[in-house]
């Protein structure tokens, strides 16, 4: 996707993988308005398109040849500041039977009855990363031991443990949490932070962040 004159991009993460959806992002700034911005998206993409603003965004949808273009757009002063993303629903299709593999898996390693929200995966700069987040309602001692082996059959152990306040767990998530905890563990060119916290409906909230430094095979 090609751009005006006046649009600076940059990428944002070199592979991105979200609930098995490969994505390509990219972010932008132009010195033209949203309105401007998506004229002329319009005319490059072509009809039909899906069109949707949410508070003071612009969204653009356009399905293509088995990819889904997103575009969306927020007024920054007289310009605009906005992301292109491409969804490749074919890859997603096709790895379909893996992404049920690996997410069967995962939960068999966690307290019963955990759901998971979102399976996040990216690499970019030499390492990878692997963020996830899940619910269950068992208390934050069951959840704690079970992801200290997940850490553990990872290579990573403890290395400290801190409470966490409301106010930052409420900033990592889109529930407010109760005050909980955060772990930290570290092994041989990786290392991992899981947040753990209630809400106040009840449901334990489990986050965990992953990041290796191994080599990334093409």
């Amino acid at each position: 996707m090609t751009f005006p004159k006046d649009t600076t991009t940059y990428s944002i993460g070199d592979q991105i993988t979200v609930n098995g959806m490969p994505l390509k992002i990219e972010g932008f700034l132009a010195r033209s308005s949203p309105h401007v911005m998506a004229k002329w998206f319009r005319g490059r993409l072509g009809e039909p398109m899906v069109e949707t603003k949410l508070e003071n965004a612009l969204i653009l949808g356009k399905a293509q040849e088995g990819y889904f273009i997103t575009i969306r757009m927020v007024p920054a002063g007289v310009g605009t500041n906005g992301t292109l993303t491409v969804s490749n629903l074919k890859a997603a299709y096709d790895s379909r039977d893996v992404t049920k593999t690996a997410l069967s898996r995962l939960l068999d390693r966690l307290p019963a009855g955990s759901k998971i929200g979102t399976v996040m995966m990216s690499a970019d700069g030499g390492k990878l990363s692997k963020y996830y987040a899940l619910s269950n309602n068992h208390g934050e001692e069951v959840n704690r031991n079970h992801i200290l082996d997940l850490m553990r059959d990872e290579g990573m152990s403890l290395q400290f443990q801190a409470a966490t306040e409301e106010e930052r767990l409420a900033s990592r998530t889109l529930k407010i949490l109760k005050n909980g905890k955060t772990l930290f563990f570290r092994g041989k060119k990786k290392e991992a932070v899981a947040v753990i916290g209630r809400t106040s409906e009840g449901p334990t909230i489990v986050q965990v962040n992953v990041i290796s430094e191994e080599e990334i095979k093409k």
